[in-house]
């Protein structure tokens, strides 16, 4: 096996089964949340947070983000969540990040979903992101990638 292949190829193809592997994971722990029972909670923090990631070409771009902590009781127990969904919400499209947050605004009174084998795991909307489908075609195609490097640049 050439270095291409070993240091380029194998690589690639395994990042790509870890994308999906992630992707599938979240769609297991929402389809498990299904059945979860719910209390009320309130939101104790709902801001947009950004940062800038790199687009590859030497600019970088703005990625926003939810920052939610909410408050909710089990069985006299009082816990704190931080998890809206399975997977990141976060975008680079403010908007649809900004919509996230108009529907949990501080001190609003929300419906808090928790494991019953473990109350700190909590979650306000029982579904994977949508960007699990994105980490997924995105590990096909990283893994389509890692093969035609590791079959076709052999050297």
């Amino acid at each position: 096996m050439s270095p291409v292949q070993l240091f380029v190829g194998v690589p690639l193809a395994l990042f790509g089964l870890a994308l999906i592997a992630f992707a599938v994971m979240n769609a297991r722990r929402a389809s498990a949340a299904a059945a979860w029972p719910s209390v009320p909670g309130t939101i104790l923090v709902s801001r947009l947070t950004s940062g800038e990631v790199s687009s590859g070409d030497d600019s970088s771009t703005t990625r926003y983000d939810v920052k939610l902590e909410y408050e909710y009781a089990v069985d006299g127990q009082t816990h704190r969540g931080k998890r809206l969904a399975f997977g990141s919400v976060g975008s680079t499209d403010r908007a649809a990040v900004e919509r996230h947050l108009t529907r949990y605004p501080e001190g609003a009174k929300v419906e808090v979903f928790y494991d019953p084998r473990d109350p700190k795991a909590a979650v306000l909307e029982k579904r994977a992101s949508g960007q699990n489908l994105m980490a997924i075609v995105m590990g096909v195609v990283v893994i389509a990638t890692g093969v035609a490097v590791t079959l076709f640049l052999g050297g």
